[in-house]
């Protein structure tokens, strides 16, 4: 088992240090420019309400994460879930897309 860094009693301290933060209005370009270079499919933006988070660590970047209303169609999803379509789009407003 390897140790911790110089500085850290546990890999859970260092794990403690990370915090998950919703990003400013001043950081929005900048989280939307890592996603649209870094995300494997690309980042077009989200459409309607959305949440953009950072986890960060010391200042630095580490994960983007986001999250927007969910789309009103979506076969495999709706399959999954098994609702009859009335129920669907009652419980629509449940749903986040990731």
């Amino acid at each position: 088992m390897s140790q911790p860094p110089e500085g850290f009693q546990s890999t859970n301290d260092m794990v403690r240090r990370v915090r998950v933060l919703l990003i400013t209005a001043h950081e929005r370009a900048r989280w939307d420019a890592l996603m649209r270079t870094h995300h494997y499919l690309g980042f077009e933006g989200f459409i309607g309400p959305s949440l953009r988070y950072v986890a960060e660590w010391e200042g630095a970047w580490l994960a983007l994460l986001g999250w927007q209303a969910a789309a009103l169609k979506c076969r495999w999803r709706d399959r999954w879930i098994g609702w009859p379509p009335p129920l669907q789009y009652a419980r629509l407003h449940l749903i986040a897309n990731n």
